[in-house]
């Protein structure tokens, strides 16, 4: 299973960060609640960050300065305690070229208190020639990094927003889906790419055993959705319209900031704003992402049958249009027509074309099909291409 740190977006996340820091610049990073807390996603993002940094546990639940932690932490006493005493750290010959990481977990007494003291730091650390700038990376929750965004000219923001992409999820649900799937192991990565998004513990959930068809997936849900927002159970916080555009890597549109600090939505592929799947309340609007899934896996198969089997026709009758055999519907209807052709080989092509036609009506209409009726389908393609 590929650590998140390895996928292309988080990488490029990481990557993001140092950039930032080699132009001599602190980072505020904004983290959505789940990523905050998580130190072992905390640790894996400054690993990813190519950096030596200094890791200042604030752990004493504001029982004391913030600039005396901080000396603490590097065995500085010769800094008076004050208000100016962020300030004189920032030029501190010990903190020299140093990056400071702090995790800023609380979005309350906490954020403030942090808040407080990179207003202090920043503006004495540009004071100090780039190369030996003392730099912050603050992993903070909403709103401290709100409060810090376009605050200081050396201090640049990154959210936790549209980091990670199809590919990601495609690629992380991949590495964690057991063969077995009869021959669906495509499509079941592509529904629960499709159905997960952005959220690579619900992908791997659904790959633990979902079978990627419509019916059983509130089941699966259920299963996973955390105690605070129980499947179905978020319409009072959700915008009655989501936003048409937003930028990755930028702050969340306003009204979507407390469900994204929840971990409900997020921008991902090409939607500017992805709900959460456990966060869905229409059915309808569930099962599209069911139906995108089989539409991209689906369509491509059925028209490239369809395009065998009316070459195949072609040959056999004379003089047939080729607009004839544009449509699996249109290949049912020269088939049937035909007295020889639509009992060849028993009547087994003439299923598949059945199988085609039907299934790209379900389709065409926006309705899903079971598993059953897609292993059906493919057992009748491989018999046919096997007699072919």
């Amino acid at each position: 299973m590929p650590s998140v740190w390895s996928l292309p977006g988080p990488a490029q996340f990481a990557a993001a960060i140092t950039t930032r820091l080699d132009r001599g610049h602190s980072v505020v990073v904004g983290l959505p609640q789940w990523a905050a807390a998580d130190g072992d996603f905390r640790a894996g993002m400054l690993g990813a960050v190519d950096y030596g940094v200094d890791v200042v546990d604030d752990c004493e639940n504001g029982s004391r300065p913030l600039a005396s932690l901080v000396a603490d932490r590097f065995s500085i006493n010769d800094v008076p305690p004050g208000p100016g005493a962020a300030a004189a750290l920032a030029g501190h010959a010990m903190l020299r070229g140093r990056v400071l990481a702090i995790a800023v977990s609380s979005d309350g007494q906490q954020s403030a208190r942090w808040t407080q003291f990179a207003r202090g730091f920043l503006p004495a650390a540009r004071a100090v020639a780039a190369a030996e700038r003392p730099r912050l990376i603050l992993l903070a929750r909403k709103t401290c990094a709100a409060a810090l965004t376009g605050s200081d000219a050396l201090l640049d923001d990154l959210w936790w927003w549209g980091v990670l992409d199809r590919l990601d999820t495609a690629f992380y649900v991949k590495s964690r889906l057991a063969d077995g799937h009869n021959g669906q192991d495509g499509l079941i990565r592509e529904t629960i790419t499709e159905v997960a998004g952005f959220d690579l513990n619900l992908a791997g959930h659904l790959a633990a055993g979902w079978d990627g068809s419509y019916g059983t997936l509130a089941a699966a849900l259920a299963t996973f959705a955390d105690p605070c927002w129980p499947h179905g159970q978020n319409g009072s916080e959700k915008p009655h319209q989501l936003p048409h555009s937003s930028t990755a890597l930028g702050v969340p549109p306003v009204a979507l900031l407390p469900m994204w600090d929840r971990g409900l939505v997020d921008r991902w592929d090409a939607f500017p704003a992805y709900l959460h799947a456990c966060a869905i309340t229409d059915p309808a609007d569930l099962r599209s992402r069911v139906w995108r899934a089989q539409v991209r896996t689906l369509m491509p198969i059925i028209d490239e049958e369809r395009a065998r089997i009316g070459a195949w026709l072609r040959r056999e009758i004379r003089g047939l249009p080729d607009e004839a055999v544009l449509e699996p519907a249109g290949l049912f209807n020269v088939l049937q027509d035909h007295p020889s052709l639509k009992t060849w080989r028993g009547g087994d092509r003439k299923r598949l074309i059945y199988w085609l036609r039907d299934a790209r009506n379900t389709l065409a209409h926006m309705g899903t099909l079971a598993p059953g009726e897609i292993a059906r389908g493919q057992r009748l393609i491989t018999q046919d291409r096997h007699h072919s």
